[in-house]
């Protein structure tokens, strides 16, 4: 068997595997352990982070298109704006 169909079967299996364990984590174990507005707060915490994490990255790249001449200094690194940039 070859290589790449050897890792694709590996890759498949472990995907079915995480499709059914947050099958059991959410349609079985989560109703019997939390209350319902609790199932809610745990499915809606990670959407409001998602939005306000692409919504952070809107003009994050405008902007240090427009402040690295501020910052360029090759003796002191450019002080360290490619870090914060690519961060």
């Amino acid at each position: 068997m070859g290589v790449i169909k050897r890792q694709g079967i590996q890759n498949s299996i472990i995907s079915y595997a995480g499709v059914v364990l947050g099958y059991f984590n959410l349609i079985v174990l989560f109703p019997k352990v939390l209350t319902v507005d609790q199932v809610g707060l745990t499915r809606i915490l990670p959407n409001i982070a998602l939005i306000l994490a692409q919504l952070s990255a809107l003009g994050f790249a405008n902007a240090g298109i427009k402040y690295f001449p501020f910052f360029r200094d090759k003796a002191k690194g450019h002080h360290n704006f490619l870090l914060l940039f690519l961060g």
